[in-house]
């Protein structure tokens, strides 16, 4: 998940305006109770991950996915906050939030808010007896049933060739290509993760380790600055992680 005007320092224009968060996000839709919890892209044992968002190597906000075992079944909870500051003075001020249903293997509903220095965005995507209704502000539309959602948690998305991207509720074409295995620094020491080059629609470079984590991801901005989000915790104890490498 990100977006693309994701740092503009054009403006010195204090921004104020109100927080978005889940508890925006629990909608009055209803599903039959799920039986199975587990995903089998990923471990099964969910833990919180949590992240550093670095713009040129200085930290600008973070970014936390957040797993609840229900009996609906498994909801992730993805959430961005992020502020640049220029003399003191707030210029650029960026919050995320975005909510999944999974039962096993399959996507129930995804649906996100985000405040993009004031703008007000909402998408909504629902399975609908295996048809799935996308919607935003302006429209509703069907979507195809083999796509995941851009927030990259879930290791199944590098088999997949199409991504609904969350912010503007499109569907994305995206090719994931294997780039080699690597060795990133953390707290912890070494940690071997496996770097994928996405091409397409999105343009960036992700990484995931053995045990199927997502450990952060980087890519240029359209200003030329290097975007970073830098695992802190993701995954089980022997899986965590403190840094991200700098894509190349």
């Amino acid at each position: 998940m990100v977006n693309k005007t994701l740092v503009t320092l054009a403006s010195l224009a204090f921004i104020t305006s109100s927080s978005v968060s889940a508890d925006g996000l629990h909608s009055s839709l209803s599903f039959p109770q799920c039986t199975d919890i587990g995903l089998s892209s990923n471990s099964s044992d969910y833990q919180d991950f949590e992240y550093e968002v670095l713009r040129k190597g200085s930290k600008i906000g973070t970014h936390t996915i957040s797993f609840d075992k229900t009996d609906e079944g498994l909801r992730v909870t993805a959430e961005t906050k992020m502020k640049v500051k220029l003399l003191f003075v707030t210029v650029f001020k960026y919050e995320y939030v975005s909510e999944e249903l999974w039962c096993g293997d399959d996507l129930l509903k995804v649906e996100t808010r985000v405040n993009d220095n004031g703008e007000k965005l909402h998408t909504l995507a629902v399975n609908e007896g295996g048809r799935f209704i996308a919607s935003t502000e302006n429209k509703s539309y069907e979507l195809p049933s083999d796509f995941y959602p851009t927030n990259h948690w879930n290791q199944g998305v590098v088999g997949t060739n199409k991504v609904f991207n969350t912010i503007t509720g499109e569907i994305d074409s995206v090719a994931y290509q294997r780039a080699g295995e690597m060795v990133v620094e953390t707290k912890l020491g070494e940690k071997p993760v496996t770097k994928f080059a996405v091409q397409g629609d999105l343009e960036i470079n992700s990484f995931y380790d053995k045990a199927g984590n997502w450990s952060g991801m980087a890519f240029e901005h359209p200003d030329g600055s290097q975007i970073e989000f830098r695992c802190v915790k993701c995954g089980l104890p022997q899986t965590i992680t403190a840094g991200t490498p700098t894509a190349s």
